[in-house]
């Protein structure tokens, strides 16, 4: 007899079973690693302490220790990024200003600029404090401090820039409109806009921009440029046509802004800590205390880094939408103050 007369005929069928239950296993375990895994994250979050993000006061207290709050203005200045929030720091200059033991600021700047409106709500806050307390502020610029950067550090009472950092950039950016209109034609796909009034929706991706709406941006433009000029002349006491002179939006080394009058020194930045000790008699007992600003990741960045979260949006929509989204984000829509490559 052949083996095959011997085999048990429900076998192929029990072992389909079996295999369908082991793939029905793998699957809840896996469902189930992943609830664990979000439940995880969701839990770190809602018991991890919050830090001083939430903690802006509005009126006078102790810290308890005598301090120079050492503000840090990291990356593009907007309204919420990566490494800059306006609200922590518009916050963290308010706090500073309240508290009883604090004894000056320190910016720590390394940033390329950014928006007008968020560059200069911080400098009017500075002002703020420098009026109402009549304490020293101070600026150290790392690496970079250009445009936004710099306008943010010109109240300071000294300026000083690491030898390899770069500054300047003095300029406003009034903005940048792309025409997708030829795009779009190519892809069959054609917009109308129903508005009232001419200029409402100038500047978007399927019409070019007019004349009038170039005169329009040119305007709001000018008018950046000479509130940059303005509160540079003021922070640095410096003669308004000097200023102009320099302000052609070009970068300058650390040596050349150290020789214009754009900063008072280049060095490291222990020696300017030592410096701001001496000059205002601090004494040993002040300590330089971090303020350093860092957003909370998000699900897919804590679980997947900034890529995974990059091809996760990529993957939820399609290649069209992907390349409008791309297009959108070049625009800029509103004068910078940015040093842009």
């Amino acid at each position: 007899m052949s083996e095959s007369m011997y085999k048990n005929p429900q076998e192929p069928k029990k072992q389909e079973e079996e295999r369908k239950k082991r793939n029905k296993k793998g699957l809840f375990i896996f469902l189930g690693i992943l609830a664990a895994v979000i439940l995880i994250a969701l839990l770190a979050r809602a018991f991890t302490p919050k830090g001083e993000t939430s903690l802006y006061r509005e009126e006078p207290f102790s810290s308890g220790t005598q301090n120079v709050a050492k503000i840090y203005i990291e990356g593009t200045i907007e309204e919420d990024g990566t490494t800059y929030n306006q609200e922590w720091v518009t916050g963290q200059i308010r706090n500073a200003m309240y508290d009883k033991d604090n004894k000056g600021i320190m910016l720590v700047i390394n940033s390329p600029g950014g928006t007008v409106y968020e560059s200069d709500e911080t400098w009017q806050r500075l002002m703020d404090y420098k009026k109402e307390t009549n304490r020293p502020v101070y600026a150290y610029m790392e690496q970079m401090a250009a445009s936004g950067g710099y306008y943010i550090a010109s109240p300071a009472d000294k300026i000083f820039i690491n030898r390899n950092g770069i500054t300047g950039s003095i300029g406003v950016i009034g903005g940048m409109s792309l025409d997708a209109s030829k795009l779009m034609e190519d892809l069959g796909i054609k917009a109308d806009y129903i508005h009232t009034g001419d200029n409402k929706v100038m500047g978007n991706l399927f019409q070019p921009m007019t004349e009038e709406q170039r005169n329009i941006m040119q305007q709001m433009s000018d008018e950046a440029y000479g509130q940059f000029i303005d509160v540079i002349a003021e922070g640095r006491k410096m003669d308004k046509e000097k200023i102009k002179a320099l302000a052609d939006g070009r970068i300058y080394t650390a040596k050349q802004a150290s020789e214009n009058g754009l900063v008072d020194g280049v060095g490291e930045y222990e020696d300017f800590e030592q410096r701001m000790i001496e000059d205002q008699g601090l004494g040993d007992k002040v300590r330089f205390v971090d303020k350093e600003y860092k957003k909370a990741a998000s699900f897919w960045q804590s679980m997947l880094g900034a890529k995974g979260e990059s091809v996760m949006k990529a993957l939820s929509g399609d290649k069209i939408s992907a390349t409008m989204e791309t297009l959108n984000e070049l625009k800029i829509d509103e004068p910078m103050y940015l040093y842009q490559k």
